[in-house]
């Protein structure tokens, strides 16, 4: 894929986010990256049952649906808080679960690769961190994490069950 349909699919899935997401489900999606609940194992397939109308009328598709869940939950602070014992929300924003260990473990992986990527990169970011780094010191090549089943299709795209949900209000 080019790197033109790359940033089309990120812009799509940006706007899916913003015009559908937030809107319909507030208590659920967050706008501020710090502050984003991790959501509940599950909650891919109950935001395609409920998005079903706008799929049927070409609005939308489920590969649109979870490329968006896809962005939402690969964000930096929605990682940082997929800590363990963290309790998950449905669409509604009612407790649907905690992070387990190794959810949180795989979360830390992540962010530790992108660490590591920024770290060798030649932007201005990366060059910051190796300047704040003391002469010498070795390069740590980190692991690319291993296969997890919950994740099987990158973070975000959950593939276990979950409880579901009441449809939200009807909009006016």
């Amino acid at each position: 894929m080019s790197a033109a349909a790359r940033r089309a699919q990120l812009l799509r899935s940006t706007a899916i986010i913003e015009r559908f997401a937030y809107a319909l489900w507030p208590k659920c999606f967050v706008v501020l990256e710090s502050r984003r609940p991790p959501l509940a194992l599950g909650i891919d397939r109950d935001l395609i049952r409920l998005c079903q109308p706008a799929i049927d009328k070409g609005l939308v598709t489920a590969a649109d649906l979870r490329r968006a869940l896809r962005y939402y939950t690969g964000s930096v602070g929605y990682l940082k808080n997929c800590i363990e014992g963290a309790a998950r929300i449905d669409l509604l924003g009612r407790p649907a679960g905690q992070v387990s260990r190794s959810e949180a473990e795989y979360a830390e992986r992540v962010l530790a690769e992108r660490r590591a990527k920024r770290a060798n990169s030649s932007s201005p970011a990366g060059r910051a961190i190796r300047s704040l780094q003391p002469a010498g010191t070795p390069h740590v090549e980190t692991e690319r994490p291993s296969a997890n089943p919950q994740f099987a299709n990158g973070p975000g795209t959950i593939q276990c069950t979950g409880t579901l949900m009441a449809a939200p209000p009807a909009r006016k």
